[in-house]
């Protein structure tokens, strides 16, 4: 039950924010799960191509599989490779994800995840407090994901893996 209270409050938390456009085995039971689509791109008002996520989980781990149609997958921008560069300026998947909702007085610790079409991967912790307008960052925070990024000649998928455990559950 813990489980399902922790997804939720993940789901909850995706359904009511709008997010950026943004193995196998249990990423196939993820496709089984929850579906989220509609999603915002971030300098476009309506995304030209679609994107899906499902969602489950495992008691250690949260499951996430986003399947994202690219139709000029050609134009498809991965350049970045090292782990924590701006893998955010590529073409990639921006998961932000706050496990714990804001607490009385307004403070959060929320994750960011950013993966590319080729598995770089870029991830960092954040606590914000409420009457501090900058965030504390902390780059240093170093998710245990796994992870496969698969390229078709029209869209690209990614699966991952979150321990629980990384984002303080």
């Amino acid at each position: 039950e813990k489980y399902q209270k922790n997804l939720q409050r993940i789901v909850n938390n995706l359904n009511t924010r709008p997010f950026p456009v943004l193995i196998s085995k249990k990423t196939d039971r993820a496709a089984n799960g929850h579906q989220l689509d509609n999603f915002i791109p971030l300098r476009k008002e309506k995304s030209l191509a679609d994107t899906k996520a499902w969602l489950s989980y495992d008691q250690d781990k949260l499951y996430i599989k986003i399947y994202c149609d690219e139709p000029e997958i050609g134009s498809l921008v991965a350049k970045r490779k090292e782990r924590d560069s701006n893998i955010f300026q590529d073409d990639s998947i921006e998961l932000f994800i706050m496990p714990e909702p804001e607490d009385a007085i307004g403070n959060s610790t929320y994750y960011q995840i950013v993966i590319n079409s080729i598995g770089s991967i870029y991830d960092a912790k954040y606590i914000h407090k409420r009457f501090n307008y900058l965030h504390d960052q902390f780059k240093d925070w170093t998710a245990n994901l796994e992870l496969k990024t698969t390229v078709k000649k029209d869209s690209w998928t990614l699966e991952v893996a979150i321990p629980f455990k990384d984002l303080g559950m």
